[in-house]
């Protein structure tokens, strides 16, 4: 997500503990729906966890009492990341998304986006 600072410069964020659909994806354009409902003109407090491998700002981000990350587990808008990464209250939000089949666990078998980028890129080689 792209967020406007107090200075108005505008900086890159990407939601630590999620992986959410790429836009060309099946359900990335809700999930990028559903992200735009829950920040789109709103304040946020961004606590920065570090930074991604491709330069990306990694950050819980709050607008008001909501946690980005974990609204869109809960609205099943994103899978939970592994690993050391892994967030407890994300990853039962993303159960609980799963077994009552809400958002892209609605689909018969989402393809995760880490998959998807993959396929992507070697499609782009040949």
């Amino acid at each position: 997500m792209t967020v406007r600072l107090a200075d108005r410069r505008r900086v890159r964020v990407r939601l630590a503990g999620i992986d959410a659909p790429e836009r060309k994806q099946a359900f990335g354009a809700a999930a990028h729906r559903s992200l735009i409902a829950l920040a789109m003109g709103k304040s946020a407090h961004i606590r920065v966890v570090g930074v991604d491998e491709y330069g990306r700002i990694l950050a819980r981000v709050r607008c008001g009492d909501v946690d980005l990350s974990l609204a869109q587990a809960e609205r099943g808008m994103a899978w939970t990341l592994s690993g050391k990464a892994r967030d407890r209250q994300i990853a039962a939000a993303e159960r609980q998304a799963r077994r009552q089949r809400i958002g892209l666990w609605s689909a018969q078998d989402p393809l995760p986006p880490w998959v998807f980028r993959r396929k992507s890129r070697a499609w782009f080689r040949w």
